[in-house]
């Protein structure tokens, strides 16, 4: 009988101790759920920043965007600086312009070489003009 007690007195042991195990497993589950919940707190508050930085990154981008839209609807084309006048077209409309100049010379001299009908006032005048200037 003493053996059986003692056998009796071990599995009582043993149930006791399976039964503060199972608590403590019971224990470690609700913390393990508080854990949890914490945890997915703290993961929805990072997703809620980086949503409101990415909003923000998108609102720069825009506004950088826009501002470089605006500078480039601002710069010349690459037709502009086709048609922009080089030095070179510059040489060639001063020696053209030049030349008309000595044309009208020419012109204004012939003018005062001939006798003009008195019907043409305008070319008269110039003819007198012309030799008002010599004297």
């Amino acid at each position: 009988m003493v053996i059986e007690q003692t056998e009796t007195t071990k599995l009582d042991c043993l149930s006791n101790s399976v039964g503060t195990l199972t608590a403590g497993v019971g224990d470690l589950t609700a913390k393990m759920g508080d854990l949890t919940a914490k945890v997915d707190d703290v993961i929805e508050t990072v997703h809620f920043i980086v949503q409101f930085m990415q909003e923000k990154v998108a609102t720069k981008y825009d506004l950088v965007s826009v501002a470089t839209k605006d500078d480039l609807n601002s710069m010349a084309t690459k037709d502009d600086l086709a048609n922009m006048a080089t030095k070179d077209d510059l040489g060639e409309l001063r020696a053209e312009m030049h030349a008309n100049f000595r044309e009208v010379r020419v012109s204004l001299s012939r003018l005062d070489e001939r006798s003009l009908p008195d019907d043409n006032v305008l070319a008269t005048e110039i003819v007198k003009l012309q030799k008002r200037r010599k004297d």
